[in-house]
C-alpha cells in the first residue's frame, strides 16, 4: 500500500526528525530511555533502503557508534535503567534492550550486509539473552548487570520495581511492568529466522551460527534445504549439508567472525582456499548436488578487554532521584573482561535457585594475567555437552584464568578498585561463559601485572571537556 510510504515520507520530512538526524550526523545525542534509544535509531537506515540518500544510513551508524562506544557493556548491550547510563559492573541493562538491540542490529545487517553486525548480534544473543531467563524458562528479571553479587541484589532499580525486585526472577519479569515479559519472547525466534538470508544474486547468506535448517529457493528458482549440524559457539566446527529437487548452480555465503583469523573451509572434505570480502563473508559458487556438504571451522582463541568503568552520567539524576550523589562523581576504575570466541565469561557465583547463592563461596578476585601472553596464560578446558542443555554452571567450555585473593567491598559508587592491586594469595579461577550464571563476576578488578600494557584509559566526560 503505497499511502503507508507517503507517510513514511511526510513523517521523515518533518522538521523535529530532520533536526534529530542532523544531530546525529554531527555527533549530539540525547541519552534518553535506552529502549526508545535502540528504537528509533534503525529508523533513518531503514528509510535510505527506500530513499537512497546515504545521510540516513550514516545517522544510524553515528547513533549505534556513539552507544556503543559510550554504554557498551561486556554482554553486547548497552546499560539502560532505565536511562542510557554509562559503563560499570552494577550498570543495569532491561531485559526489552536486548530484543530492542537485536530488533535494530538486524535491520543494519539486513540493509548493508556487513558481517560485523553479525558479530554484534551473536554477542549478545549468546551472552544477554540467556542471562536474565530462568534455566527452566519459567521466570525471568527486569535487568541484568555484569557482576551480580548479592540475593537481595543491589538496591537500585525501577521507580515501579523498587529496591531488588528488577534483578529477582519472577514470572512477571517485574510488579506492574509486563514489557520485558513480551520482549522476551521476541529475541529467539528474530535471531533464529535471520540466520540465513537471501542474496540478490540468487544465494544464500550464512549470517548467523547456530544449528538450524532452512528451506529456500537458490539459483534458478530451485528447491533447496540446508541443515546445520553444531554446538557453535561451543564447539568451532559448523557442518553445512545441502539437499536440491536438482542439480543447480548457486553462490553460498558464510561470514566469518571477526575474531576468528584462521577460518577453514572443506567442500565434500576437501580443503579449500577462499578470501573473505571487504564485508566478512566467503562466496562459494558452484553447481550444487544433494550429496554435498561444507564444513566450517572457526578456531576459538581468548581476547581480553581493559578499559575503565565510569561514573553515572548527569540525565541519570533527573530520572533517578534517589540515586545517591557519590555515583555521579567523576572517577575512572579499571577493569578487565575475558571472551572466548563470541563467548563472554564470568566466574560464576554458585546460586541454590536464580533468586538465592549458595552460602559460603569466594568471588574476591583480581585477574592476574599476564597481557603480554595474549591470553595463553588461559587454561581452556572443554567438557561434554548434554542434550538438551540449560545452560548450567556445569559448562561446556571453561577458562582457568591467574588471580589474586583481594580484600574488596564493592558499592554503587565504588564498584571496582579505584586502580591496579598488589599482593594477595595466587589462584586459578575457573569461568564459565556468562550466559549460564545468575550471580558471577565479569567486569573484575586487575592486578598492577594485568594491567601493564592496557589501551589508553578511556575518558570520563568532565575530563574530555577539562581537554578541550
Amino acid at each position: 500500500d503505497k499511502r503507508l510510504l507517503d507517510r513514511a515520507i511526510l513523517a521523515m520530512d518533518r522538521p523535529e526528525v530532520q533536526s534529530s538526524i542532523n544531530d546525529w550526523l554531527s555527533g549530539k545525542f540525547n541519552p534518553c530511555h535506552t529502549v526508545c534509544y535502540y528504537e528509533i535509531i534503525r529508523i533513518p537506515a531503514m528509510f535510505y533502503s527506500w530513499d537512497g540518500n546515504q545521510k540516513y544510513l550514516e545517522a544510524s551508524r553515528k547513533a549505534f557508534d556513539w552507544v556503543d562506544s559510550e554504554h557498551m557493556l561486556p554482554y553486547g548491550v548497552a546499560s539502560g535503567g532505565e536511562f542510557l547510563s554509562g559503563i560499570g559492573p552494577f550498570r543495569l541493562t532491561e531485559t526489552c534492550d536486548v530484543a530492542a538491540s537485536l530488533w535494530s542490529r538486524i535491520w543494519m545487517y539486513r540493509i548493508t550486509g556487513e558481517g560485523s553486525w553479525g558479530d554484534q548480534l551473536e554477542a549478545e544473543f549468546f551472552n544477554a539473552a540467556a542471562a536474565p531467563i530462568a534455566r527452566d524458562f519459567q521466570t525471568m528479571c527486569y535487568y541484568q548487570s555484569p557482576n551480580r553479587l548479592l540475593s537481595e541484589s543491589q538496591p537500585i532499580g525501577h521507580p515501579l520495581c523498587p529496591g531488588p525486585d528488577g534483578l529477582r526472577f519472577t514470572k512477571l519479569g517485574c510488579p506492574e511492568v509486563l514489557c520485558c515479559v513480551g520482549n522476551m519472547n521476541r529475541i529467539l525466534p528474530n535471531y533464529i529466522i535471520h540466520m540465513w538470508m537471501a542474496t540478490e544474486d540468487g544465494g544464500l547468506a550464512a549470517g548467523l551460527y547456530g544449528p538450524c535448517q532452512v528451506h529456500a529457493l537458490a539459483g534458478d528458482h530451485v528447491p533447496v534445504k540446508l541443515t546445520c549440524r553444531t554446538d557453535y559457539p561451543f564447539r568451532d566446527t559448523v557442518l553445512v549439508k545441502v539437499e536440491s529437487s536438482r542439480e543447480t548452480t548457486f553462490p553460498l555465503y558464510f561470514r566469518v567472525p571477526g575474531w576468528c583469523h584462521a577460518m577453514e573451509i572443506k567442500v565434500n572434505g576437501r580443503m579449500i582456499n577462499v578470501e573473505p570480502s571487504a564485508q566478512g563473508f566467503v562466496r562459494i559458487y558452484r553447481r550444487w548436488t544433494s550429496s554435498d556438504s561444507v564444513t566450517l571451522r572457526f578456531p576459538m582463541t581468548v581476547r581480553l578487554a581493559r578499559a575503565y568503568a565510569d561514573e553515572y552520567p548527569e540525565a541519570n539524576k533527573q530520572y533517578f532521584g534517589y540515586l545517591p550523589a557519590d555515583v555521579f562523581v567523576p572517577k575512572r576504575m579499571p577493569y578487565e573482561s575475558v571472551y572466548y570466541g563470541p563467548l563472554l565469561f564470568s566466574l560464576p557465583i554458585p546460586d541454590l535457585d536464580p533468586n538465592t547463592l549458595a552460602p559460603g563461596e569466594n568471588w574476591r578476585f583480581a585477574l592476574d594475567n599476564d597481557p603480554r601472553k595474549n591470553g595463553d596464560d588461559i587454561v581452556v578446558k572443554r567438557h561434554s555437552m548434554s542434550s538438551p542443555w540449560d545452560w548450567s554452571l556445569d559448562a561446556p567450555i571453561t577458562l582457568k584464568v591467574p588471580a589474586r585473593e583481594i580484600d574488596w567491598n564493592p558499592t554503587m559508587a565504588q564498584s571496582l578498585p579505584s586502580g591496579p592491586l598488589q599482593g594477595g594469595g595466587s589462584r586459578m579461577i575457573s569461568l564459565v561463559p556468562y550466559g549460564c550464571t545468575k550471580f558471577r563476576v565479569s567486569m573484575f578488578p586487575v592486578t598492577e601485572k594485568a594491567w601493564e600494557g592496557a589501551a589508553p584509559p578511556r575518558l570520563a566526560e568532565s575530563e574530555q571537556k577539562s581537554h578541550q
